[in-house]
């Protein structure tokens, strides 16, 4: 009996890192796929010119670990994005490593420069 719910334990403990490292797994294996065919990454310039001045997060993979970055972007390259978070810092992010881009909340009123 005690042997059961020590196997139930260790498989509920494991599981969701299962799942997870599978997931990143096949984030990469994408990640890798895009960089043969540049055509995608001429998509994602197009589709993040429309963010442009919003307030958005972009969810990013480096090395199997996933992040998200939120701020305003404030310019699109054909290398990345420009991001400027709300203390003011600005930070640049490679199209190689973007899985996704929302938009959060409303379009922020910037002050004028």
């Amino acid at each position: 009996m005690s042997a059961i719910i020590l196997f139930l334990m260790i498989f509920v403990v494991v599981l969701p890192f299962m799942a997870k490292s599978r997931k990143t797994r096949i984030v990469i294996k994408r990640k890798l796929l895009n960089k043969q065919n540049p055509g995608k990454r001429i998509r994602m310039q197009e589709l993040a010119k429309n963010f442009i001045d919003h307030n958005c997060v972009i969810q990013t993979v480096n090395s199997g670990i996933t992040q998200a970055s939120q701020g305003i972007i404030i310019d699109v390259t054909r290398e990345g994005i420009m991001l400027e978070d709300k203390t003011g810092a600005i930070e640049a992010i490679s199209f190689d490593w973007v899985v996704s881009i929302k938009e959060k909340g409303p379009k922020p009123k910037r002050p004028a420069e």
